[in-house]
């Protein structure tokens, strides 16, 4: 939350978004974060996450939310 103490609103990550899978499908996950989504940017400015490439179950609720995906990158160190 960079800058928050400063006056300045900066950018909350929201992580760990996970459904065990007997419960996916029922919108538990976009029940959760459309209420995130429409509570924290009011207090925070923006929302961020990230998730894999290959979720696109996910990447669709994102963007249903009104979120945009923006493709980074990331390096693995072994």
């Amino acid at each position: 939350m960079g800058g928050a103490g400063h006056g300045r609103r900066g950018a909350i990550f929201v992580s760990g978004v996970a459904t065990a899978p007997a419960e996916q499908g029922k919108g538990h996950a976009a029940a959760v974060c459309r209420f995130l989504v429409g509570v924290l940017p009011a207090e925070q400015g923006r929302v961020a996450l990230m998730v894999h490439s290959w979720n696109h179950a996910a990447i669709r609720l994102y963007e249903r939310l009104g979120l945009r995906h923006r493709p980074m990158a990331a390096a693995h160190v072994a």
